[in-house]
């Protein structure tokens, strides 16, 4: 049988007309979850612990991610990963940033206005062109300030 897909703001409603009807209801569930928890503690706590390791499925995230945020699948994120040979597009080097003691995987760059997918690239260069409000002009600015310190 498919699983049953409820509507948020139908169940918002339903809790807020349960609640109206008797306010005191509210701060009894309270109460009764917070005697539960302590009383199971426990059971509580392993049970998170089981939500959060399910949760770090980080394969599962990216492909959910990427075709939330971007419309990438992970076969075209990869297509794009190989057609630069694992590295930034601006700065030609591999990710450096780590997590989990593994390399990160390079960020997908886009135009925040249009959506439109540019290319990878290293936390370093993404970071600058967020820095720089993707204004062409104020990086010109400061690659030209660079120049007239360069020993």
């Amino acid at each position: 049988m498919p699983k049953r897909v409820r509507d948020p703001e139908k169940v918002q409603l339903q809790g807020q007309r349960y609640y109206a009807k008797d306010p005191a209801r509210r701060l009894r569930s309270r109460e009764r979850a917070k005697r539960w928890y302590y009383e199971h503690k426990a059971q509580a706590l392993a049970g998170s612990k089981r939500r959060r390791e399910a949760r770090s499925n980080t394969d599962y995230d990216r492909d959910k991610n990427l075709s939330r945020l971007y419309g990438l699948s992970a076969a075209q994120y990869d297509r794009m990963f190989l057609e630069q040979n694992g590295r930034c597009y601006i700065c030609g080097q591999e990710e450096t940033r780590t997590h989990g003691g593994k390399p990160s995987r390079l960020a997908v760059d886009h135009n925040h206005e249009t959506g439109q997918v540019r290319r990878l690239l290293c936390c370093g260069c993404n970071t600058l062109l967020g820095g720089a409000r993707e204004n062409p002009m104020t990086l010109e600015k400061a690659a030209a300030y660079l120049r007239q310190f360069q020993v």
